[in-house]
């Protein structure tokens, strides 16, 4: 093998791997904290899938397999885990919180916009619960009931906040209310689109190209995003999973704005792209044909000036 072909194998097998989406670690159930003696199991999701990978607690090494359980868990393995595959890939940290007392307020360990929140206002299993009220930010969310979910479909970015709940317990012949509280900061599920063109202005008898990117968050890295183009407000291709958008040059003129959005498949979450101005070749002549013109207009004026002085 040549080097140059060598050096070539090596960037592609680089640019390949570096595109791999990073694994995914699950909770189930799906909440944290948890109280103490409660089980959690954890999974690693990853493409392609494995068998076995890597557990990580603290950064160390804990276990090896397809999953990690713990079947009663204690407040010393409070703290951030990670799953990790044979090419050492890591996923994302996710902590968990053990923790004792009488009342928890559970959430799901990341949430994103677009997602279904779920509050969960958890008694300790050695008491008997009843009715809870939600809090957001010290406002009221719901009224007292018997359920002790509170559920929120479809949230956007404004849903991060404090949370708190109450909740009416008994035990042992007793009673009173527990408050419990949490803090979610929801994730944005992509990026804002940025739309790009070229070549632009284009060149006698060129198609242009607009190329719509967006990147997805590294916890949900399977989402899959469709496209859509617009060319001064009015849609020019329909949301696809195509990200780019080839336009024939007889469709050019008039000049124009061109835009994209961007909406996951299973999602009602959208982003536009800010506006990008595709200047016509007869466009950009004249443009040039002004500049010259002024320029030369600069230089009389300087030689004039010279010569009087």
């Amino acid at each position: 093998m040549s080097p140059k072909l060598f050096v070539l194998f090596i960037l592609a097998a680089v640019g390949k791997r570096g595109s791999a989406a990073r694994p995914v670690l699950k909770f189930s159930p799906n909440y944290n904290p948890i109280f103490s003696g409660e089980k959690m199991k954890m999974t690693c999701d990853s493409q392609p899938k494995e068998t076995e990978y890597s557990w990580l607690f603290n950064n160390a090494i804990i276990s090896k397999g397809d999953l990690y359980e713990i079947p009663s868990a204690n407040i010393m393995q409070s703290g951030n885990y990670q799953c990790q595959t044979k090419d050492g890939s890591k996923s994302e940290m996710v902590a968990l919180n053990v923790t004792e007392g009488q009342l928890i307020l559970q959430t799901a360990p990341y949430i994103h916009e677009g997602d279904r929140l779920m509050l969960r206002c958890h008694h300790n299993p050695g008491m008997t619960g009843t009715m809870s009220i939600f809090y957001k930010n010290k406002a009221e969310l719901r009224g007292w009931n018997d359920d002790a979910l509170f559920t929120e479909p479809g949230i956007t970015m404004n849903a991060s906040g404090s949370y708190s709940c109450i909740k009416k317990l008994s035990w042992d012949s007793r009673s009173s209310q527990s408050t419990a509280s949490a803090t979610i900061k929801v994730k944005e599920l992509f990026t804002v689109p940025v739309i790009s063109m070229f070549p632009n202005p284009p060149k006698g008898g060129d198609k242009v190209s607009l190329k719509c990117q967006a990147t997805v968050s590294t916890y949900k890295p399977k989402t899959e995003l469709w496209y859509a183009f617009y060319k001064d407000g009015e849609n020019i291709q329909i949301f696809s999973p195509a990200n780019q958008c080839g336009i024939p040059s007889e469709k050019l003129k008039p000049s124009g704005k061109y835009s994209c959005a961007v909406t996951p498949k299973l999602s009602s979450v959208t982003k536009k792209s800010q506006a990008i101005y595709l200047k016509s070749s007869k466009a950009a002549l004249t443009q040039n044909i002004v500049g010259l013109a002024l320029y030369e207009c600069i230089l009389i004026m300087s030689f004039m000036f010279i010569f009087i002085t």
